[in-house]
């Protein structure tokens, strides 16, 4: 059967390559086992649309996502194994701000929440260190904070024993905040993370817009993070959803 035209735009691709351009042949038949020559062309052309905006998709993710997005499909695998140099003035209370990411990461929102935290905690005349090495959470190092912030870490940071150095410290009476990202994987490597200290599984945030007005009310305006907040107040963010309340599982919703 007859091959379409060839599209000028692989004419084109071929030529400035000095080489021949490759024959086409694209043939839809009917029922009757006749060749439509016309829908083999709206099949070239629909196929043709697909891959560019496959391309378009791919190219997206470089130019505005970069590495940062590509690392939501493919995530780092890297893991510290010598503990960075805590300095000797970092005395209890302390808070160790910790921002190590192997997925997705908040290039704004790291630096200015450790900024922000570092200088509330000087108000108060606490001590701070900020790394994103993970070979920080082990009993020696750990015993020297009195709250460890994950700032928006994402992936999976530690490596196994250090997780257990983690989970150990946490639930022998550690203190910790996990702020956005940290509980922001649409899946982990680590169970525990999302079940123990999360509470909950990550699904999606909002879209279209990204960021998005809403309603927060307090619930409990007892607790010392909530008690000079007003009962309700409205906030521009990117809302999380978890695939269930945290409720059920003994979780002091604020």
């Amino acid at each position: 059967h007859q091959s379409p035209p060839e599209p000028d735009f692989l004419q084109d691709r071929f030529r400035s390559r000095a080489l021949s351009p490759i024959p086409i042949t694209i043939g839809v038949t009917d029922h009757g086992g006749r060749v439509n020559d016309q829908a083999g062309r709206k099949l070239f052309m629909m196929s043709k649309r697909v891959l560019r905006s496959a391309g378009l998709l791919g190219l997206s993710l470089l130019l505005f996502g970069g590495c940062s997005t590509l690392r939501v499909f493919f995530p780092s695998k890297t893991y510290e194994t010598t503990a960075p140099e805590v300095p000797s003035i970092i005395k209890k209370p302390a808070v160790l701000l910790y921002s190590k990411t192997n997925g997705f990461r908040h290039d704004e929102a790291i630096p200015a929440a450790n900024a922000l935290l570092t200088k509330l905690a000087a108000e108060r005349g606490w001590s701070v260190f900020a790394t994103e090495n993970g070979a920080i959470f082990n009993p020696i190092d750990l015993a020297r904070f009195t709250v460890v912030v994950w700032n928006n870490t994402s992936g999976d940071t530690l490596n196994p024993a250090q997780k257990k150095d983690w989970q150990a410290w946490l639930t022998s009476g550690g203190g910790a905040i996990a702020i956005h990202g940290a509980g922001g994987d649409s899946s982990y490597d680590w169970d525990w993370h999302p079940e123990n200290f999360i509470r909950a599984q990550f699904t999606m945030h909002t879209m279209g817009p990204q960021f998005q007005d809403a309603t927060a009310i307090v619930e409990n305006a007892d607790h010392p993070a909530t008690r000079e907040l007003p009962a309700t107040w409205t906030h521009n963010e990117e809302w999380y959803s978890f695939a269930e309340s945290p409720r059920d599982k003994g979780v002091d919703v604020l």
